[in-house]
């Protein structure tokens, strides 16, 4: 039996900066995504709020003004570091996603070297530094980038212990070097120190699935309720762990544990019709699924202007699809 696989979401979201809601009574950009009242940029957060306009200005971004309003930020403002790391981040947006050729690697780094300079103690600068040389080893893997990526996320943990992209950043890095182990190590203590993080769960849950260390992946859990005390989240991500070694008696008995907690976790009640269906017990597995049916009908969207998919509607079909196949 093929056990369900977690879709691990590597899309992070841009950092918006301080101060990114324009003053009151002054609109940054018009309708056809023009600077209003240029006359009264006089101040370096003044273009820094122009520039996020620019980015923001969704699907029609302009790139080269975003990145001439954040340049004009630092000359009158050479010391001010939140430009700088905002310059970082649109030389990646602008390259990246709107293809923009002058927004070259070199750059990026540069303006993100700006921000520590003026600003030792920015994890934020640091992360994106190290992000940085994380992508020079998208071709190939260059060890060099990679360890001084590993360098410049553990300064943005000495800078904020607390800082969550620092440990997913140090994940990233060890994964790629096959140090699979100080890569669960680190996503572990994310979680110690964060154990609503649910995203470091399924970080965790993905060496298992992805990398096959199911072994050390239990372990990790098994110590981690030792140490925080009884949590849904890891129940699941141990049942999933379970399920991969093809254990369903011990997928299921986690799994019941997290429901007990949780009880309208889609994830739990559907991994816990896959332990059913492992075990044999197709009617059990039914049950789970009419559960998540039922739940179906009860989710409402947050937004009704946003299309935001039935989670509860997407695990029952694709259980119900498992039992009968």
């Amino acid at each position: 039996m093929k056990t369900a696989k977690i879709a691990v979401l590597a899309l992070m979201p841009l950092i918006i900066g301080q101060g990114s809601r324009p003053a009151p009574g002054v609109r940054i950009l018009d309708k056809e995504g023009r600077a209003q009242n240029p006359q009264r940029l006089d101040s370096a957060e003044a273009y820094y709020r122009l520039a996020t306009a620019y980015l923001e200005a969704s699907p029609n971004a302009d790139c080269e003004k975003a990145i001439e309003a954040l340049s004009q930020a630092t000359m009158i403002r050479p010391d001010y570091a939140e430009a700088y790391c905002r310059l970082g981040e649109a030389y990646y947006q602008c390259r990246v996603f709107y293809q923009l050729k002058s927004a070259t690697p070199e750059k990026e780094i540069e303006a993100y070297r700006k921000a520590i300079e003026y600003r030792p103690n920015y994890p934020q600068a640091y992360v994106g530094l190290g992000n940085a040389y994380i992508r020079f080893t998208h071709s190939i893997i260059d060890q060099k980038s990679l360890k001084r990526a590993e360098e410049y996320f553990k300064r943005a943990l000495l800078s904020d212990p607390d800082y969550a992209d620092a440990y997913y950043g140090l994940d990233r890095v060890y994964t790629l070097q096959h140090r699979n182990e100080e890569a669960i190590k680190i996503v572990k203590e994310l979680i110690l120190r964060k154990p609503d993080d649910t995203s470091a769960y399924r970080d965790l849950t993905e060496f298992c699935v992805r990398l096959h260390e199911c072994n050390l992946v239990i372990a990790a859990y098994k110590e981690l309720i030792e140490r925080i005390g009884e949590n849904a989240d890891v129940y699941v991500g141990l049942g999933i762990a379970y399920l991969e070694l093809h254990s369903h008696a011990s997928a299921r008995d986690v799994f019941l544990l997290a429901i007990r907690m949780k009880p309208s976790d889609a994830f739990a009640h559907y991994y816990l019709g896959l332990a059913y269906i492992g075990l044999g017990e197709r009617e059990k597995a039914r049950e789970e699924c009419r559960f998540l049916e039922e739940m179906s009908k009860e989710q409402r969207p947050t937004d009704p202007n946003l299309f935001q998919p039935n989670l509860f509607q997407e695990r029952a079909r694709d259980l119900l699809y498992r039992i009968n196949h």
